[in-house]
C-alpha cells in the first residue's frame, strides 16, 4: 500500500505541475472580413451566470426612426 500511494504522488505532481505551467488560451479579436458596411452597430447584453462566467448576446442595432417635429 505504500509504494503504490508513493508511486502515486511521483507520477501525479509533474503532471500538475505541468497543467498549472501553461497559460490560459487567450481570446483575440479580429477585424471581420469582409468589414462591416459604414454605420453598422452592434448592442450587446452581458449577464452573469453560475461559477464566475458571463453570458453575452449581441444583435444589430436598428436604427433610430427619423421623426418630423412640427413647430406652429
Amino acid at each position: 500500500m505504500r509504494f503504490t500511494a508513493r508511486a502515486v504522488l511521483l507520477v501525479s505532481i509533474p503532471l500538475l505541475l505541468a497543467a498549472c505551467a501553461t497559460g490560459p488560451n487567450q481570446i483575440v479579436a479580429r477585424d471581420p472580413l469582409p468589414p462591416p458596411p459604414p454605420g453598422y452597430r452592434v448592442v450587446c447584453d452581458t449577464s452573469r451566470a453560475p461559477f464566475y462566467l458571463y453570458q453575452a448576446s449581441c444583435r444589430p442595432a436598428v436604427p433610430a426612426a427619423t421623426a418630423l417635429q412640427v413647430r406652429g
